[in-house]
């Protein structure tokens, strides 16, 4: 497969959430409280789609071409990959019928997303900025949530598929300032400036007492 690097893989990445993306755009990413309810949808095929989605992190195309032969003990074979999915949501897929698992199309899939994303309000956070609700918002979260709870950069790198270690990178900053927003705005002494301190410090001598006389 032809390598990407990162300057041409990023705006991949965004997919088309902006007009114009580069190096310099950032996805949105929804909460987990925001994830959850876009699962918590009445129609149970749509709502394992978007868990799978999520869990997986895999591209819409990828998804989409899905079958039954990619499932394994514990994971899904993509692309030479392997990816880890919850039991329940393997034991779910494992059930569904025909060779493909979803047989759904690209217009089907976003018009599932972006209905229910009207329904729980997500949709708001896109159109006032003039962003695109994509699929592959699932996958951005997928990626930042999985730092946020610890996953190494390199784990990162594979479970994603990206070209370029720089694209996980890029995720893992994302992360880290998420974490850096919450922590100031939780922490009461996060916005305090910070002292500085010089390069060279002085140490402290400790006072020399006076040798008392033996008796």
């Amino acid at each position: 497969k032809t390598e990407l690097n990162f300057e041409k893989e990023w705006p991949l990445e965004l997919s088309e959430e902006v007009r114009t993306p580069n190096t310099d755009w950032l996805p949105i990413i929804p909460d987990r409280v925001e994830i959850a309810e876009l699962f918590a949808t009445e129609d149970a095929l749509e709502g394992l789609a978007f868990r799978t989605l999520y869990e997986t992190g895999l591209r819409e195309a990828e998804f989409l071409a899905l079958t039954k032969d990619q499932l394994a003990d514990g994971f899904l074979e993509v692309a030479g990959r392997r990816v880890l999915l919850r039991p329940e949501t393997l034991k779910e897929l494992n059930q569904l019928e025909g060779p493909t698992l979803f047989g759904w199309t690209e217009k089907e899939l976003r018009k599932r997303l972006w209905d229910r994303a009207r329904q729980t309000g997500l949709i708001n956070r896109y159109n006032p900025i003039d962003r695109k609700l994509l699929p592959s918002m699932f996958r951005h979260a997928c990626g930042v949530h999985l730092v946020e709870n610890g996953m190494d950069i390199f784990a990162l790198h594979v479970l994603l598929g990206h070209h370029s270690i720089y694209t996980s990178f890029r995720v893992a900053e994302m992360a880290v300032g998420s974490c850096r927003e919450s922590y100031e705005r939780c922490h009461p002494l996060a916005k305090v400036p910070a002292v500085k301190i010089g390069p060279k410090r002085k140490r402290r001598q400790m006072a020399v007492l006076p040798e008392e006389p033996r008796e």
